[in-house]
């Protein structure tokens, strides 16, 4: 349940930032290679893994 929330919470800021700030860049999984990213496609998807989440978590 503490990882479930910690993962929640990094998507919530993840999502802050993406509104304040105008470029966005995503990590290479397991590296330290960042990608400059479409900011909007980025959003969406942020959006949709949190409300998937936040279902799961419901469920539990």
């Amino acid at each position: 349940m503490y990882l479930e929330h910690v993962r929640i919470t990094h998507i919530v800021l993840h999502i802050y930032l993406l509104f304040y700030f105008q470029k966005v860049y995503i990590q290479q999984r397991n590296s330290n290679i960042f990608f400059l990213a479409d900011r909007a496609q980025t959003l969406g998807s942020c959006k949709k893994e949190l409300d998937n989440m936040k279902k799961e978590l419901q469920d539990i």
